[in-house]
């Protein structure tokens, strides 16, 4: 697959921003503060290994300057997103460490830059002229969605003082319409001579994943047992990581299906 550079670039990139925009959204949802300086850390490494699939994809890495020669395609938007966000996550972890991270504008800024690199990603296949069912508004929504429903999980799974009933309902909330978004792309794609079966696996996938994280509704267990120290709270806590582990690497297959679904068409 020629475009399996791409493919991992924007997975990469959008589960650190996707990510870090979800556990912002988590904190001020669920009134909780508490940040960890490994999240930011794991985020900005995520980013990078991103950054190094596009260096593959342009095949001449040395020439990746000559991007910034027009300021309005789509690889110097992602570049220009991808930096800001980057020196972002590199300054909110350094302070976490340190211990010196105040309020909440720095994780609201990098968000924001974040969630920035999200649309001017999927901006970039929406205004790839070549590629005629890239051009449809499903881009955005398959490409957006799928980023922010893998980045809630992937925030939940990681921070366990995040898991409260609400953030857990919009991550299912989230996945349901990634869904209806990758089925939509599928629709769209079916006018053309191309494979759709990796979407068909993109919702069974991503249906799992719901109906795992609806599980985790019914069960109850949340942030607050964190607050508990009897031993059945920890054991709960633990058994919930293990599920939204699991519930993550779901996720994360299925935005890998609707993604390569997507590039088969290139």
């Amino acid at each position: 697959m020629t475009e399996l550079p791409l493919l991992l670039f924007t997975v990469l990139t959008g589960l650190s921003a996707g990510g870090f925009v979800m556990s912002t959204v988590f904190g001020f949802v669920s009134k909780n503060g508490r940040r960890s300086w490994l999240f930011s850390l794991v985020c900005l490494v995520l980013l990078g290994l991103g950054m190094i699939c596009v260096l593959f994809h342009l095949g001449r890495p040395e020439r990746f300057m000559n991007a910034f020669a027009n300021p309005t395609a789509g690889i110097t938007l992602e570049a220009y997103c991808s930096i800001a966000f980057g020196i972002l996550l590199l300054i909110d972890a350094a302070l976490l460490k340190a211990g010196k991270a105040k309020g909440m504008i720095l994780p609201i800024v990098a968000s924001i830059c974040g969630a920035a690199l999200l649309a001017v990603t999927a901006y970039a296949y929406f205004t790839s002229y070549g590629v005629a069912p890239w051009m449809s508004p499903s881009t955005f929504f398959q490409f957006i969605l799928g980023d922010l429903a893998l980045g809630s999980v992937f925030s939940l799974a990681f921070n366990a003082s995040l898991r409260a009933r609400e953030n857990t309902v919009i991550a299912v909330v989230l996945i349901a319409l990634f869904i209806i978004a990758a089925l939509s792309e599928a629709a769209v794609f079916s006018q053309f001579p191309v494979q759709l079966g990796a979407f068909i696996v993109c919702a069974i996938i991503g249906a799992g994943a719901g109906i795992a994280e609806l599980r985790q509704l019914r069960k109850g267990v949340n942030s607050d047992d964190a607050k508990t120290t009897s031993s059945d709270a920890a054991a709960a806590i633990s058994t919930t990581s293990t599920y939204e582990t699991i519930i993550f690497a779901l996720m994360l297959l299925a935005v890998i299906a609707a993604r390569f679904g997507f590039y088969s068409i290139a």
